[in-house]
């Protein structure tokens, strides 16, 4: 998300206020963080695993809207002031955290499939 929100800054600082801004970039890691970092979800199975596909989604569509945007030429160059090329590396690392999200989605899925049995 901090390589999103860098990386984006410059076109999202533009176009739209900062509140909207952050939220946009913040919304899969917030939820995320809210209904997996508990000791127990309070969330549903069904709910729960939308939501964390929600944030994958979400994130996956933030990261090509942005790559898109800097191949079009919407981004400033790479610069000492705009550090585009360690943003870009941040930003996709977070595809790291599908190591993550993925094993609890199918977790869930599971133990979703064994209760309707």
């Amino acid at each position: 998300v901090v390589g999103q929100a860098g990386f984006l800054s410059p076109v999202l600082e533009l176009h739209l206020p900062e509140v909207p801004a952050v939220i946009l970039i913040m919304l899969p890691w917030l939820i995320v963080f809210t209904i997996t970092f508990t000791k127990q979800s309070f969330l549903a199975p069904r709910p729960f695993r939308i939501c964390l596909l929600f944030a994958v989604c979400w994130f996956a569509a933030v990261t090509i809207v942005a790559e898109v945007l800097h191949h079009l030429g919407f981004m400033p160059p790479d610069s000492s002031e705009y550090p585009a090329s360690m943003l870009r590396l941040l930003m996709h690392s977070g595809w790291l955290s599908l190591l993550y999200i993925v094993p609890n989605y199918v977790a869930v899925h599971r133990f979703e499939s064994k209760a309707e049995a």
